[in-house]
């Protein structure tokens, strides 16, 4: 389950609920999250449904005002292009979720949390563990093709546990999405350039204030 959504929508670490009253989130993930009888429980007790379209439908048009999604829109892709200072998103062809959100006249909120790619590190900090890099990169990217998720491996502290790293997660205003029952493929469009360009502005803005380096760079492709 991605990190960032859990603190940040499934807890109330950050103090969610006060800051935005009224909002009740829920976390999309990939189904794999759900394969596990026990894990299913304790994931589905923080918010947690699949990240499929029926799913967010039927949040965003059956359980009330004020229910709303969280997903990372370029899923597993991002996972594997987790790089520390840099900030690598699949978002030029998604559009789904822009489609799914003028279906049913939800708004769109850009959020990003900065330093969130800095807590984990791909590349071994141990020399010996540097012969394994090209397998294991093979390796993330069979279980990609093969359970069309991303499993991340890791190299930090004893393994597994994060550096002490600050996470900064910053959400921008809402941007308001007329209700249209079958939009066009321009509607999509013109959309889904809106919500990439609201989000380069919040990344432009705050990226200072969060301690990013000023070679930090947002890619989106």
């Amino acid at each position: 389950m991605p990190d960032g959504l859990a603190i940040s929508f499934g807890s109330e670490a950050l103090q969610f609920g006060k800051t935005f009253p009224g909002i009740v989130p829920y976390i999309g993930v990939h189904s794999i999250m759900g394969w596990s009888p026990i894990f299913r429980d304790i994931v589905m007790a923080l918010g947690v449904i699949n990240a499929s379209r029926d799913s967010c439908n039927f949040v965003l048009t059956q359980q009330g005002p004020g229910h709303s999604v969280a997903i990372v829109i370029g899923g597993s892709c991002d996972v594997l292009n987790t790089c520390p200072n840099s900030y690598v998103l699949t978002l030029k062809r998604r559009r789904g979720f822009v489609k799914l959100a003028l279906e049913t006249g939800s708004p769109l909120v850009p959020v990003f949390g900065f330093g969130q790619n800095n807590v984990f590190s791909r590349q071994p900090k141990v020399r010996f563990l540097q012969n394994y890099q090209t397998g294991r990169s093979r390796w993330e990217k069979w279980v990609k093709i093969c359970l069309k998720s991303a499993i991340l491996v890791p190299f930090a502290r004893f393994g597994i546990m994060p550096d002490p790293r600050p996470i900064t997660v910053v959400a921008g205003s809402p941007i308001p999405v007329e209700k249209v029952e079958s939009p066009s493929a321009e509607q999509i469009n013109e959309l889904h350039s809106q919500y990439v360009g609201k989000l380069k502005e919040l990344f432009d803005e705050h990226r200072d204030a969060c301690g990013e380096l000023k070679d930090t760079e947002l890619v989106i492709q």
